[in-house]
């Protein structure tokens, strides 16, 4: 679990955003136990998290879903 800084990934970076962020905590198996997230468009991507920790999910499971490119979504696989 560490933070990370997405201030310089291009779906921050193409809407002129300086400041973004995220961490996403995980049990030593993987499974999604949490996230903390700020940055534009990041209010409608934690409620994939909130649906992945409901359903148990780990991060691999999360890792592995299609996301439309460029979206904040499409940063999930960077997020672990």
């Amino acid at each position: 679990m560490s933070f990370i800084d997405a201030s310089g990934w291009f779906s921050q970076k193409r809407l002129g955003e300086s400041h973004a962020g995220a961490k996403i905590i995980t049990d030593q198996d993987g499974k999604i136990l949490g996230a903390h997230m700020f940055g534009p468009g990041y209010a409608e991507l934690i409620n994939v998290f909130s649906m992945a920790i409901k359903l148990g999910l780990t991060a691999a499971q999360v890792k592995a879903m299609s996301a439309a490119y460029p979206t904040v979504a499409s940063d999930i696989g960077s997020m672990f």
